[in-house]
């Protein structure tokens, strides 16, 4: 469940991207957030 939120969070991410909602800096430093989080979550898995 917590890898859906991440998509879902991935794909908000995506859409202010695309947008120009935010600096694209902060969407990429969130997105590296993210990444960080979904490969502590698939360790976990292992």
């Amino acid at each position: 469940m917590l890898l859906e939120l991440i998509h879902l969070k991935r794909a908000e991410l995506a859409k202010y991207l695309a947008n120009r909602t935010f600096d694209e800096e902060l969407i990429r430093e969130k997105e590296r957030e993210l990444d960080l989080e979904e490969a502590r979550l698939r360790s976990k898995e292992s």
